[in-house]
């Protein structure tokens, strides 16, 4: 009786596993050779300041994160009112 009962809920508990797996967003970054990666893990910290991109499941850009030294000049020109150089 016990098998019967749980076969259906490891069936749900797998299925909605797969689901989420395949929801998760593509991240494209440029790694040390200069190389484009698509990882649906993140990217990883040595290459978040150089900027990356996030996809979702259709290839849609739905997220830029720009360069740490252009989010600097955003976040200057914004407190001054003027572009750094």
């Amino acid at each position: 009786m016990r098998q019967i009962l749980f076969l259906p809920f490891a069936v749900l508990f797998f299925t909605l596993c797969l689901a989420s797996l395949s929801l998760a967003d593509i991240y494209r970054y440029t790694d040390e050779q200069g190389m484009i990666v698509f990882n649906r893990q993140g990217v990883p910290p040595q290459y978040v300041d150089k900027g990356y991109e996030v996809f979702n499941e259709q290839g849609r850009v739905i997220k830029t994160v720009p360069r740490a030294d252009a989010r600097r000049n955003q976040a200057d020109a914004s407190r001054t009112g003027t572009p750094r150089e």
